[in-house]
C-alpha cells in the first residue's frame, strides 16, 4: 500500500480580492486524485497564508514540516535568477 504526506496549498497572496484560491483548489485536486488511488494520505499540513519548508528523505516519519509566515502579504523567499529548486 502506497502512503502519503499532502503539504502546502497556502493562499500565498491573502490581500488579493476577487481571485480563485489556487491553494485550495490544488489541495482538493490532490486529495482526490490520491483516493482514487488508493493512496492512504498519513499527514496533511496545508492551507492558511504561509509557506512551508521541508526537511525529507526516505523513510517513515522522515518528514519535518515549518510553517512559514508570509512578509508583508509577500512569500519571504525566491528562488534565485535561472535557477530551478
Amino acid at each position: 500500500m502506497c502512503e502519503a504526506g499532502v503539504f502546502g496549498g497556502g493562499n500565498m497572496f491573502p490581500g488579493y480580492q476577487g481571485g480563485p484560491d489556487v491553494g485550495a483548489a490544488n489541495v482538493a485536486w490532490v486529495m482526490d486524485r490520491l483516493a482514487a488511488d488508493g493512496v492512504r494520505v498519513t499527514h496533511v499540513d496545508v492551507g492558511g497564508t504561509c509557506y512551508r519548508k521541508l526537511d525529507w528523505t526516505v523513510g517513515a516519519r522522515s518528514v519535518r514540516v515549518q510553517s512559514v509566515p508570509l512578509e508583508n502579504g509577500f512569500v519571504g523567499v525566491r528562488a534565485p535568477v535561472g535557477r530551478r529548486w
